[in-house]
């Protein structure tokens, strides 16, 4: 699946800019493939939230410095 010049392979879990591989976390990897698959669509944090995160258990006052450190490695 391409994403503008991000490669994301979801068989693998992989994501690649330039042929070099970014390193991400499972839920770095779920979130990127969700909003990626939703090209264009404008998720509040809410629905993020709900789609990639709560079925982790992961903590909503944990979210936005998750969303924060995806964007720094991508």
């Amino acid at each position: 699946m391409q994403c503008g010049d991000l490669s994301i392979d979801p068989a693998r879990l992989t994501v690649e800019r330039d042929g070099l591989e970014i390193e991400l976390t499972l839920l770095e990897f779920k979130l990127l493939h969700f909003l990626a698959q939703h090209e264009g669509v404008v998720f509040s944090q809410e629905q993020l939230f709900d789609h990639v995160w709560r079925s982790a258990g992961i903590l909503k006052s944990d979210f936005i410095r998750r969303i924060s450190r995806l964007r720094k490695k991508i």
